[in-house]
């Protein structure tokens, strides 16, 4: 068993399973809860069901890889050797060794201490929305006592500048949680906490390490950023399955995609572009 999933289990976390796969609902969808990721083969009515049994809204998976560029993909990285990195890669990270140092450290100790760190973090990358207040935010880490998990924290001096959160497995290590305090970034922490930790899971424990899949309504500066250490783009299909309703709504929707598009990001019409970029994501795939 997936030592995430038994995690999950025993937290009781609400889990569904269908066609040999864990599902976890995120946000209003539902999607496979394994961190490590693997192509899925479900039927319609099987997904049909899973939807009737999880309340979601519709179900998120990819069922092949492909050697070709593609819409959709995630990112991992399998090898971490100095001479595959460039000269200018090489320059910030020594220069982020001069200023930052990096521990491993454990869920309590950031829960007493990093809420500063996550809350400014937050307001800098994710405005518009609001962060989990302190109570919540500490509740959530020591939620993880015991947990497949692994802590990362990078100081500037005494002061913290960012930490990192990985989902732990065989031969597999996935980034779940990646902070940083915008006081500090011209340290260098980035560089610091990154290396790190590909030294220590890719390098000397021969693990792969994944940032998860493309974000589908904007891009990030994470998904640039690990490129540069030797990430690659693992190419896929995006597979959708809506409620009956809700795919009624998408198809009427997605005549008018290019008009929504241009609409200013406002919460709802930010959720509906979500949406008919996610479908047209998938409909790049009717022809593969």
């Amino acid at each position: 068993m997936d030592p995430y999933i038994t995690w999950l289990q025993l937290k009781r976390f609400p889990l569904f399973e269908a066609a040999g796969t864990w599902w976890a609902r995120y946000r209003r969808a539902l999607v496979p809860a394994s961190p490590k990721p693997e192509p899925v083969e479900i039927t319609n009515l099987q997904a049909q069901k899973l939807l009737h049994e999880s309340g979601t809204l519709f179900v998120r998976y990819f069922s092949q890889r492909y050697t070709r560029p593609t819409e959709f993909w995630y990112t991992e990285c399998s090898r971490y050797e100095n001479q595959d990195l460039s000269h200018k890669l090489k320059n910030q990270i020594r220069r982020a060794y001069k200023n930052c140092h990096v521990h491993r450290t454990d869920p309590q100790w950031l829960a007493a201490n990093a809420y500063d760190c996550y809350r400014a973090a937050f307001e800098r990358y994710q405005g518009g929305n609001s962060p989990q207040n302190e109570k919540d935010f500490q509740s959530n880490l020591l939620r993880d006592v015991g947990g497949p998990f692994d802590f990362w924290a990078v100081f500037v001096g005494e002061e913290l500048a960012g930490y990192s959160k990985c989902i732990v497995m065989p031969q597999h290590a996935s980034i779940s949680v990646f902070r940083l305090h915008p006081a500090h970034l011209q340290s260098y922490p980035a560089y610091a906490l990154m290396d790190t930790m590909l030294i220590s899971y890719v390098r000397e424990n021969g693990s792969t390490m994944s940032n998860g899949f493309r974000s589908i309504a904007h891009g990030t500066q994470m998904q640039s950023f690990v490129l540069k250490f030797g990430y690659h783009n693992v190419y896929c299909d995006l597979k959708v399955v809506y409620r009956p309703a809700l795919e009624l709504i998408v198809n009427g929707l997605y005549a008018a995609n290019s008009i929504v598009q241009r609409t200013p990001d406002i919460r709802l019409l930010s959720a509906i572009k979500g949406l008919l970029r996610q479908e047209e994501i998938r409909r790049s795939f009717d022809f593969a």
